[in-house]
């Protein structure tokens, strides 16, 4: 069974890194949401040292991005391949779209999409401009606009489960027409974390009239369901992943694409572990205290477990390339002659499991006992039904994209 300890909490933070994983990245295009800083960037270093055609930074600060891109930390070969993609604001859906949307014309194939995402929820109840409760947001909080507080409060952050699952599905049809012309296998990965298996949403929400819309209403959100929202956000993102993985069809859309009985779009969910982050900075979300005390437990708990932001961006390589029917990966014990590592190497698992997978530790984990249990499941399905009514309210090019594209179309009626 999948649950929370500490002891279970401890072991996973103490257990010792796994290396990260390699590949040639020769002729393709990666993108990373939320890469100025954390594992985000730190993900984008790897993959600026495979060799990409073109590595995408998806971030909003400018300066952030202009910094990671001349750090000394940094390979050097960073910037040859590396373009930034300034958000206008992602307090807004407009933003995504119209990210999304230039993306697809401009680009031929999208081959890695990395949603990487995390805010800490706020002592107070906060909305975007999209009406939305501001803890689904996702940037850290050094990418905020510089204007006023109000215009903070409102427009610092866009919505983290509901955004991006909308920049999903909409870079999705580019994900498996890069599938279909070019063979392979494209990865979404989206940051999770372990502590989804703290969260279960209550049975009478999952069965109201918009659930997603319930979830983040002001008259919901009393202080302590905010208290626990950064746990459910990331069981969300679980759900679909889960949901999302479900419809995928098999790669035969396109009449000249060879019949397949596997999707060939792999949607994963990984748990970088509890790393040093800039999220505990934010001097307004629930984890932060003016209180002493609280404030050496937060210092103690890093020192003492916290792994680094490189450390925990190996998940995001490990979903990303991991897999033994992707021949392009590259072992590390191959290249090193290092028989033990080889032998590990032997062992690694069917790409077929990191299918809907949700990872930890560089392996297939499973997640909570209520996100494979029977409640879970029927979350799942009513979730991933009201994400997909209230994203098409948002842009009707999303009703198209899961009739065409995926199993199981939704009826809007």
């Amino acid at each position: 069974m999948a649950r929370w300890t500490f002891t279970r909490f401890a072991a996973s933070q103490w257990t010792s890194a796994a290396s990260a994983t390699k590949a040639d990245l020769t002729d393709k295009v990666v993108v990373v949401v939320g890469a100025s800083s954390g594992i985000g960037l730190e993900a984008a270093k790897h993959f600026a040292g495979m060799n990409p055609k073109k590595l995408v930074l998806a971030c909003r600060n400018e300066e952030r991005a202009n910094r990671a891109l001349t750090g000394e930390s940094c390979v050097k070969s960073f910037s040859r391949w590396v373009q930034k993609s300034r958000w206008s604001t992602l307090a807004q859906f407009a933003s995504v779209i119209d990210f999304a949307k230039k993306f697809n014309e401009k680009e031929d194939r999208l081959d890695i999409l990395v949603q990487n995402a995390g805010v800490l929820p706020e002592m107070e109840y906060t909305a975007t401009e999209d009406g939305w409760e501001t803890t689904y947001a996702f940037l850290s909080p050094h990418d905020r606009p510089s204007h006023s507080a109000d215009s903070l409060f409102q427009c610092r952050l866009q919505v983290n489960h509901v955004a991006l699952s909308l920049l999903g599905i909409l870079l999705l049809p580019k994900m498996i027409s890069t599938a279909e012309r070019f063979g392979g296998h494209p990865r979404m990965v989206f940051v999770g974390s372990e502590v989804h298996l703290l969260a279960k949403f209550e049975k009478h929400l999952v069965e109201g009239d918009r659930p997603l819309k319930t979830f983040g209403s002001k008259e919901h959100c009393t202080p302590e369901v905010l208290q626990k929202r950064y746990n459910d956000t990331k069981l969300l993102a679980l759900l679909f992943v889960r949901a999302l993985s479900e419809r995928l069809p098999s790669p035969s859309i396109s009449p000249s694409s060879p019949p397949s009985s596997s999707p060939s779009v792999i949607v994963t969910c990984i748990n970088p572990g509890f790393c040093y982050s800039d999220l505990r900075n934010k001097p307004n979300n629930m984890q932060v205290s003016s209180n002493a005390l609280d404030g050496f437990v937060n210092w103690a708990r890093e020192k003492m477990f916290a792994k680094t932001a490189e450390e925990g961006s190996r998940q995001i390589l490990f979903a990303a390339l991991a897999g033994s029917g992707d021949d392009e990966v590259e072992s590390k014990a191959e290249k090193e002659g290092n028989s033990k590592e080889k032998g590990k190497e032997e062992e690694c698992m069917s790409i077929d499991k990191l299918r809907g997978a949700y990872i930890s530790n560089c392996k297939v984990a499973e997640p909570s006992d209520y996100v494979i249990g029977e409640e879970g499941r029927e979350a799942q399905e009513k979730l991933w039904v009201d994400l997909v009514k209230e994203l098409t309210l948002v842009e009707p090019q999303v009703q198209e994209i899961t009739t065409r594209y995926l199993t199981e179309p939704v009826n809007l009626e």
